[in-house]
């Protein structure tokens, strides 16, 4: 086989691959699970958010922490709406800790938040830990999975094509 014919191959393979592996896996922390989440401070660095059980009720009476590089910044707890507030927040990346469970979410004023930026959290619990409401996509998990898996399956298919066309060339 050819010098030019095991390059080519080399990088069908390593495109292949790359198709396969999503970027983010490779980029990410093992304990880094989700992404980070752009929020909107409010008029004074207000940060508003919702914390609610898995039926969708409120939860009263929860500690919530605001940390800036694991310093507590303020501590709020939970109305009987499930909502809270911080003021004073200054933008930047935060992490907002409920029942043990904490998340880190970059914290924007008004002027220069991205315009996909929440206005407010909204914090999901089932009692022992708290989870974001917000899904990727917007999907269900074994959607999300079906998803995946065609997107693998498409990568496969063609890094198929491109190596048979690549061997046909040859």
């Amino acid at each position: 086989m050819g010098l030019v014919r095991k390059i080519q191959m080399g990088l069908v393979f390593s495109a292949t691959i790359g198709l396969l592996v999503p970027l983010d896996a490779m980029a990410r922390s093992p304990e880094s699970t989700s992404q980070m989440q752009d929020i909107t401070l409010q008029v004074g660095g207000t940060l508003n958010g919702k914390l609610l059980n898995e039926a969708g009720k409120p939860v009263a009476g929860q500690n919530v922490m605001v940390l800036s590089k694991n310093e507590v910044v303020a501590r709020v707890v939970s109305g009987v709406d499930g909502s809270f507030s911080v003021r004073g927040v200054r933008p930047g990346v935060h992490v907002i800790r409920v029942n043990g469970s904490q998340d880190a979410y970059r914290l924007w004023t008004a002027a220069a938040a991205p315009p996909a930026a929440k206005s407010g959290i909204l914090l999901i619990s089932d009692g022992q830990q708290v989870v974001r409401g917000q899904h990727a996509l917007g999907l269900s998990d074994h959607k999300t999975m079906l998803l995946e898996a065609a997107v693998i399956g498409a990568a496969g298919v063609i890094g198929g094509v491109i190596g048979y066309n690549a061997r046909k060339a040859s």
